[in-house]
């Protein structure tokens, strides 16, 4: 009797004690947010001459994309290489957080040919951004 008293006695125990303390979930990883970075026309896109530092004809290269989440530091990486259509990135971004986008498009001596800069709050789905080919000298940027 005395084994099952101690018995029930430490199962109060572990229970008073799972009640007693307050539950603190994992910490859950950061959302990620894709961006989709689509060319339109892309055989026309990178044929294109643009117009970098001094006027000087040059073509496009590469897109990069910039971004940050509220204060953290800003990060860069190239998203479509010269002759590809397309490409995506996956921003670590808690769902609800407001991030700072900048898509660029750069030269072979990584000049800023054309910059668009905006604020996508990240709403858990694919944010697709296309480059269209200049009507003009500049790159156009939309967002779907």
């Amino acid at each position: 009797m005395n084994q099952l008293k101690q018995g029930l006695l430490n199962v109060c125990l572990v229970l008073l004690f799972l009640i007693a303390t307050p539950f603190h979930a994992a910490n859950a990883s950061p959302a990620n947010m894709t961006v989709e970075v689509v060319v339109d026309n892309p055989s026309t896109f990178w044929a294109s001459t643009y117009y970098a530092k001094e006027e000087m004809p040059t073509s496009a290269a590469e897109i990069k994309l910039e971004w940050s989440v509220g204060n953290s530091k800003t990060q860069r990486e190239t998203v479509v290489l010269k002759g590809k259509d397309s490409g995506k990135i996956s921003i670590p971004a808690e769902k609800g957080s407001l991030v700072n986008l900048q898509v660029f498009v750069v030269n072979a001596k990584n000049e800023k040919l054309g910059t668009w800069s905006l604020q996508i709050i990240n709403n858990g789905k694919t944010e697709a951004i296309r480059v269209f080919s200049p009507e003009s000298v500049q790159p156009e940027f939309n967002r779907d």
